[in-house]
């Protein structure tokens, strides 16, 4: 029986293993990443103080979350409105803190060209609508996968990222924030898009 040396292994066998390589270091550094958040306190994978973070660029990962009122969210549809994105979880003890002051803000703001739109991650559809109709929460949630809370670059929960009307990724909230503060950040953003 011949036996198969490394020069016998063809290139899509390579490749599927690269990708299966890099697949396994992306979940652990995603698993290592949500156990040990950077500069998070509080439980594991939880910002339990709010503070402004660091953008790594100016382009939102786009995306698509099923609204848990059946609705569809697009990002794509969302252009030309200032966009507030609200990561959260139901067993987040800060991101129940902030609902409030989330639904406070989505009043004052959504007939001035302002949509807040939650995406729900780590939890299950129904927990989520159970804590969403506790809260009575009235702005628009839905679920979506852990890869895009990776996209956005994490650190933990609750995290809220403000898109401009052109669609710029232009400020970023670690934890919970009050509505003073989101508003502070909504009308900043408007202000700069009226200069222009």
């Amino acid at each position: 029986m011949r036996t198969l040396g490394p020069a016998h292994i063809s290139r899509a066998q390579v490749t599927a293993l690269g990708i299966m390589a890099l697949l396994i270091a992306f979940l652990g550094l995603l698993g290592y990443r949500l156990a040990n958040p950077a500069g998070a306190g509080g439980a594991p994978g939880v910002n339990a103080e709010g503070r402004p973070g660091p953008l790594r660029s100016d382009q939102p990962a786009d995306f698509t979350l099923q609204g848990f009122d059946g609705q569809p969210i697009a990002l794509a549809d969302l252009r030309g409105k200032v966009v507030v994105v609200n990561f959260w979880s139901s067993w987040c003890e800060p991101c129940k803190d902030e609902a409030q002051e989330l639904e406070r803000a989505w009043l004052r703001y959504k007939d001035r060209g302002v949509v807040i739109v939650g995406a729900n991650v780590w939890t299950e559809d129904t927990e989520a609508r159970g804590f969403l109709e506790e809260q009575g929460i009235t702005y628009p949630n839905g679920s979506t996968e852990a890869a895009l809370s990776a996209e956005y670059g994490l650190t933990g929960i609750p995290e809220t990222f403000i898109i401009d009307r052109d669609g710029k990724l232009v400020r970023r909230w670690l934890g919970p924030l009050t509505e003073a503060q989101l508003a502070d950040m909504i009308e900043t953003t408007i202000a700069t898009a009226q200069v222009r």
